[in-house]
Formats: structure tokens, sequence, C-alpha cells
């Protein structure tokens, strides 16, 4: 059982740093139109949850469907196509 435990954490972490540097990137730049433009943001906890949830599900539905798609053909007739 370890072993599956430790070949599934990188995929965990490799989702989740990208994800942060996101919404990091994304109130620093919510900070600096602030800043330049003299317009006041509010950036609240539900609306950076949400994006977290929305991108996360685009992430995983175009990553299973593309899979789920490619599991269902015959590999020799995939080649073949092409």
């Amino acid at each position: 059982m370890r072993s599956d435990a430790v070949a599934a954490a990188p995929h965990g972490t490799g989702a989740s740093i990208p994800l942060k540097a996101g919404a990091l990137l994304g109130v620093g730049a919510a900070k600096l139109i602030s800043y330049f433009a003299q317009w006041p943001t509010l950036l609240s906890a539900p609306a950076v949850a949400g994006s977290f949830l929305f991108s996360g599900a685009v992430g995983v539905f175009f990553g299973f469907y593309p899979a789920r798609k490619a599991s269902r053909l015959d590999p020799i007739a995939a080649l073949r196509y092409e």
C-alpha cells in the first residue's frame, strides 16, 4: 500500500502548486490594478474558493474526457488512423 501512496503523491502536489501560484498572481494583479488605476477592489474568500473549484473542475473534465475516449479505442485502429 505504501508504494501506491508514494506514486500518487506527485499528482496532488503537482496540481496544487500551480493553483496556489495562480491565486497569488490574481490577488497581486488585483492589488496592482487597484493601486495604479485608483479603482477599489474587493477580494472575498468565497470568490477565491469558487475560482479554485471551477479551475479544478475544468482541469478534471478536460483531462478525464479525452483519456476516457482514448481508452475505449482499439490501439491498432487508433494508430492506423494517422
